[in-house]
């Protein structure tokens, strides 16, 4: 879901800087939508904070997974 919102996130950075290049080159005011723009990369560096401590977890996770399973066939005596 995390990676969805960053995607989509991307998405709508490009579609802001598209409409602001339009906006510009038509000579018309562009200074909310460079504002708004601002606001949107920021918020897309907190969706990339937040997707990167998602993968940090899920690769711990994993790897405490992978010990306990070791310790339980290390326990039965049976190979890994």
């Amino acid at each position: 879901m995390a990676v969805g919102h960053v995607r989509d996130g991307e998405k709508r950075v490009l579609r802001q800087e598209a409409l602001i290049g339009r906006l510009q080159a038509g000579g018309h005011p562009s200074e909310q939508a460079v504002e708004l723009l601002d606001t949107f990369n920021i918020t897309l560096d907190l969706m990339r904070g937040h997707l990167h401590i998602i993968e940090v977890e899920i690769d711990e996770e994993r790897h405490l997974k992978k010990l306990a399973r070791q310790a339980r066939f290390k326990a039965v005596g049976k190979p890994i």
